[in-house]
């Protein structure tokens, strides 16, 4: 009787390392899932920073166009405004001769 009680505490003590690594497999799973898990989000917003930072970049681009045009039109304009000047100065210089 003495062997019984013995081959059962032994399958006992089998059943129960079994069902420790049964649980064991299972947190790593949930650990490997959610890392998983993380891994996907962290991707997630690397894509959604990466897209904001295109339509940022898209935006300065466009800015610095328009102020590069604002400048032209300004340097245009400027210029027109010196040849008046300049012409002007002429017509004064040949009244005072």
């Amino acid at each position: 009787m003495g062997s019984y009680w013995l081959a059962l505490l032994g399958a006992v003590v089998t059943q129960a390392v079994n069902i420790g690594i049964m649980l064991a497999r299972g947190r790593r799973q949930s650990k490997s899932d959610r890392i998983s898990d993380l891994q996907s989000a962290q991707s997630d917003r690397f894509a959604d920073m990466q897209a904001a930072a295109d339509r940022n970049h898209a935006a300065l681009v466009a800015l610095i166009t328009a102020q590069g045009q604002a400048i032209q039109a300004l340097e245009t304009r400027l210029t027109g405004v010196f040849e008046v000047l300049r012409h002007q100065g002429e017509r004064i210089d040949g009244v005072f001769e």
